[in-house]
């Protein structure tokens, strides 16, 4: 099974990921954040699964795929396709579901991922791990809402990507 399928039979990919964050209050009131995203072990098995294929570099990278299928493909229309997945994978590494700004730095999407990744999933890197244990509970909450968002807009890129090189192997549509 390919490592899509894989994903795609993940109960989190099927039932959706559902992270929220909420801010409320009122005049004169506290101000209240909360968030929701799914259990610790979803989201291991789905770290598990997506990680090769966000990785920069490796073989099965989305990047390399992305490379790899618009220079062998020769159907302008499963092109226009897939550099428009491109493009929202792209706006996903870099922007996603919101600006995170902390201490002047932006907290992009592809690095809130690699520190939470490298912290706490693959590997036990110290300082990615203090860093992120240095954020105070509403920094984390919308960390742990981007690294969310990150890992659903990925997972969808990686399906749509697939769906497009089946739709090209199939028909014959590289070179």
């Amino acid at each position: 099974m390919s490592r899509v399928d894989k994903l795609r039979s993940l109960s989190i990919f099927r039932g959706g990921l559902a992270a929220t964050f909420e801010i409320s209050g009122g005049v004169g009131q506290p101000i209240r954040a909360t968030a929701t995203e799914p259990g610790p072990e979803m989201v291991e098995s789905l770290v598990s699964v997506l990680r090769p294929l966000i990785l920069p570099s490796g073989g099965t990278s989305l990047g390399r795929v992305f490379n790899l299928c618009h220079f062998r493909l020769n159907d302008s229309d499963l092109r226009r396709r897939l550099d428009d997945v491109r493009a929202a994978w792209k706006h996903a590494q870099t922007t996603g579901v919101l600006k995170l700004v902390i201490n002047d730095e932006h907290w992009r999407p592809e690095v809130v991922a690699d520190r939470i990744i490298n912290a706490y999933y693959a590997h036990d890197d110290a300082e990615k791990r203090r860093r992120l244990r240095e954020l105070g509970g509403i920094e984390t909450m919308l960390t742990r809402t981007v690294f969310i968002g990150y890992l659903t807009q990925s997972a969808n890129a990686a399906v749509q990507v697939a769906v497009i090189v089946r739709a090209g192997l199939r028909d014959g549509r590289f070179s």
